[in-house]
């Protein structure tokens, strides 16, 4: 995560959305540790607010992110865990409010994101995996460069 974050000039405008599967149950720490290498403001959304760039926001646990134009909120999930796909979802939606948006794949088991990343191609925008074999877990990425998206 350094490097993505800190690779990028003072003049980029884009907001980062930082989305993971967590532990329903424990309390995250994510937005401090990528606090930790970022100069950027890193906020756990934890309600609505306005997106504004050079800014990261995280997903908190056992919530789904929601995009609407340029406000994120989180909503609580309607599927039992271990149906979630909190990245499809928010993917898609990104698509629809932002066709020029980009997706990251990171490391991750399964095959979350696969589907949402159909909806950014689609709508014009931009997709990047991770190498499988630089990935912890390849689950996720080899699921993305299979669609052949």
């Amino acid at each position: 995560m350094q490097a993505f974050f800190t690779a990028l000039p003072n003049n980029t405008n884009m907001a980062f959305v930082v989305i993971t599967h967590l532990h329903p149950e424990f309390e995250s720490h994510l937005p401090e540790i990528l606090q930790s290498h970022t100069d950027m403001p890193v906020t756990q959304v934890t309600k609505l607010m306005k997106v504004e760039p050079n800014k990261v926001y995280v997903i908190p646990p056992n919530r789904r992110m929601v995009m609407t134009d340029s406000k994120l909120d989180v909503a609580e999930f309607e599927e039992p865990r271990g149906h979630r796909a909190p990245i499809d979802l928010f993917f898609r939606n990104l698509a629809g409010s932002h066709p020029d948006a980009a997706a990251v794949i990171l490391s991750g088991t399964g095959t979350d994101g696969a589907v949402g990343i159909k909806a950014i191609k689609e709508n014009g925008g931009l997709l990047m995996v991770q190498h499988p074999h630089d990935a912890e877990y390849d689950g996720m990425p080899r699921a993305a460069i299979a669609t052949g998206d």
